[in-house]
């Protein structure tokens, strides 16, 4: 059965704990396993890096095999190819994320 895809913003993808963690651990094996059943579907993640630095963004998204990525947080909320939204950014702006997210309907 073909698998449905599911948009992911990873905010803060270049930290530590996303690369260690979710990405390497959680989002990328699912990707590389052809998707997560759940019940009679398979959702694949499709994800979207989000960060400061262009470069690595580019580094990470390079390691992991993905091919999306910027630096516009505003611009990725507004993409309803998105719907989901996770952070992995510094602790201090993380209300002002999660409000700016939930404005936008992620």
């Amino acid at each position: 059965m073909p698998a449905e895809t599911l948009g992911i913003i990873v905010n803060g993808a270049t930290s530590g704990i996303a690369n260690r963690q979710h990405l390497a651990q959680a989002l990328v094996p699912i990707i590389e396993q052809g998707g997560l059943p759940i019940g009679e579907r398979v959702v694949m993640p499709r994800l979207l890096l989000i960060g400061r630095d262009d470069g690595r963004l580019q580094e990470t998204a390079g390691r992991f095999g993905l091919d999306a990525w910027s630096t516009d947080l505003d611009g990725a909320l507004a993409d309803e190819q998105y719907p989901v939204f996770f952070d992995a950014g510094h602790t201090g702006g993380r209300a002002a994320r999660l409000r700016a997210a939930l404005a936008a309907g992620k």
